[in-house]
């Protein structure tokens, strides 16, 4: 039992970190596109691009205490990367050639991709263990129907979706009365079940090999 609760610990912490991880890593993808992309006035430029490279040592510190908090690991913190001020020669031709610094922005870019495939994975997990309690008795989800309409250059899309609690029905409607396609799922039905058993069981093996994965990519900072 106890060997059961240590496990159910280190995969709810795993979960947390993948979800933390989509908007940690867009937040440091817009510092990183705003340093790199810049086209301002060209010293400004020059500064925002000089600053991004001293600030990638305090999103590696980040990263690394970030996944030590939350994952329980002891990876090392690296500090003082520059030996030189940013404001000198020195300063800067050492953040414009360290080694450390291009694999610190390379890291934001695979960490960006990595955190958004993560993020769907456990939303698909979590939605499968939804789906097996709702099949199960044990959840109960009331009914409702919403309609959506999305307009694009003038072109209209439309839809809605409904959920009928008397017969566990959920059903997609795309299109409008001259044109339509009607998709639906029985909640309820054996075949839910099972699939989001099977769904759920292949998202607790992938979930903890990507947190290994990205804590691996964090533990290289």
């Amino acid at each position: 039992m106890k060997r059961f609760g240590k496990a159910l610990l280190q995969r709810l912490r795993e979960i947390a970190y993948l979800l933390l991880s989509l908007p940690t890593s867009i937040f440091f993808f817009v510092i990183v596109m705003i340093g790199l992309g810049s086209n301002s006035f060209l010293p400004l430029g020059i500064a925002l691009f000089l600053l991004l490279l001293s600030a990638m040592e305090y999103i590696a510190r980040f990263e690394i205490r970030r996944t030590n908090s939350i994952l329980g690991t002891d990876f090392r913190v690296v500090d003082d990367w520059f030996g030189s001020p940013l404001l000198t020669w020195d300063g800067v031709k050492e953040r414009v050639t360290s080694l450390r610094v291009w694999m610190a922005v390379a890291y934001v870019f695979v960490a960006f991709g990595w955190s958004i495939f993560s993020f769907v994975l456990v939303v698909v997990g979590l939605s499968g263990i939804f789906v097996a309690l709702l099949s199960l008795g044990i959840a109960v989800l009331s009914n409702f129907s919403h309609s959506f309409q999305v307009i694009d250059n003038g072109d209209i899309f439309q839809g809605s979706i409904t959920f009928n609690e008397s017969n566990g029905r959920l059903q997609l409607i795309l299109g409008d009365a001259q044109g339509r396609g009607v998709i639906n799922w029985d909640l309820y039905s054996n075949w839910v079940l099972v699939v989001s058993i099977l769904l759920l069981t292949l998202m607790l093996w992938i979930i903890p090999r990507n947190a290994r994965a990205m804590a691996a990519m964090t533990e290289g900072l």
